[in-house]
């Protein structure tokens, strides 16, 4: 029995750490472009017959803004990314190519990407997940969606496994938010929401349980990456979970550990800090170290060293050059106190 914190962890490993679904190319065409308050931009890549929901984050502004319009074609870089909240997954864009061609030697079509996305699911053998119904409700098409969650004993966020009942599988009694069940079922991908599901086919396979809800602990942890503390659920803190898709953001943390040190208790930092690059470029500093008034005193630009496999290093330019401005600094270090 597996709680859903427990199913979605198994899942998002599974699928990110598979490196058939990193840093791949892909060619498609845009059907539709969906910008967020959040500064987040979400857009849908189609081939012949498949598509997937892509998205790009709010500190790739240059990629933003230069998204060709719905209706072009266009090849985007990226890995697949796990959205453990709403149980979906999205093509996370890190390099578009405006040439508006395929990369032939590189790229992957759109139907590629959806197979080899549902080929690690397929390997899944049935599951058995106890949750607490968030939601439940039924499509046009007559499926039955319910959004299963963890009973936390406190109020953090909680992720969600959806699960699915085609239509004609009724279990013997109601389904309604807050009713503790077990769900037994195998792990599906449903290609046109970009979702990853339990698939239920038996309705015997939806037990009500009638005991004391096993209670999910948030206690905390320490990061197999950083050794920072975090939830004990995950295995890494935000900061290296998030450099799991952005690569420099484990740099970014270390950055922030090392700002946090007793020599700077007189200062503060600040992320995403606006500043201007050029006469008419504005942009954000990945970390800014701010002295008592608010004042900017050092600005860190943070990028992960890595290597493209024939002993050449790419990623190690920064936007701030040290000889031009005397704040900069340059942070590729992921140890903040070597």
């Amino acid at each position: 029995m597996l709680s859903v914190s427990e199913i979605t962890q198994q899942l998002r490993e599974t699928i990110q750490d598979n490196s058939d679904l990193q840093d791949i190319w892909t060619y498609g065409n845009i059907s539709e472009i969906r910008p967020t308050q959040s500064g987040v931009l979400n857009f849908t890549l189609k081939g012949n017959d498949q598509k997937i929901e892509c998205v790009i984050f709010t500190d790739k502004t240059f990629l933003k803004e230069n998204l060709p319009p719905v209706g072009s074609n266009v090849s985007v870089k990226g890995q697949i990314y796990v959205y453990e909240t709403i149980s979906r997954y999205r093509f996370m864009v890190t390099d578009i190519d405006l040439t508006g061609k395929p990369l032939p030697t590189s790229s992957i079509s759109i139907n590629d990407l959806t197979s080899t996305l549902k080929s690690p699911l397929k390997k899944y053998p049935p599951v058995k997940v106890q949750g607490e119904i968030a939601k439940v409700f039924v499509t046009t098409a007559g499926y039955t969606i319910l959004k299963l969650k963890d009973v936390t004993m406190d109020e953090q966020a909680n992720e969600v496994i959806e699960c699915v009942l085609p239509p004609g599988v009724d279990p013997p009694f109601p389904l309604q938010q807050g009713e503790r069940i077990t769900v037994e079922g195998k792990f599906g991908t449903f290609l046109k929401v970009s979702a990853y599901r339990i698939e239920v086919k038996d309705a015997n396979n939806i037990t009500q349980v009638t005991e004391q809800p096993t209670q999910v602990q948030t206690t905390s942890n320490e990061c197999k990456e950083c050794g920072q503390r975090c939830e004990q659920r995950f295995t890494l803190c935000p900061i290296c979970h998030y450099a799991q898709v952005h690569h420099e953001g484990i740099v970014v943390g270390a950055v922030m550990r090392y700002f946090d040190s007793p020599r700077f208790e007189n200062f503060t930092t600040q992320r995403e800090y606006e500043i201007r690059f050029g006469v008419n470029i504005m942009g954000r500093a990945d970390v800014v170290l701010l002295n008592s008034e608010g004042n900017p005193v050092a600005i860190a630009e943070c990028k992960r060293i890595e290597y493209d496999g024939n002993d050449g290093i790419v990623q190690l330019k920064s936007y701030i050059n040290p000889t031009v401005a005397k704040l900069g600094l340059f942070a590729d270090n992921t140890d903040p106190y070597g």
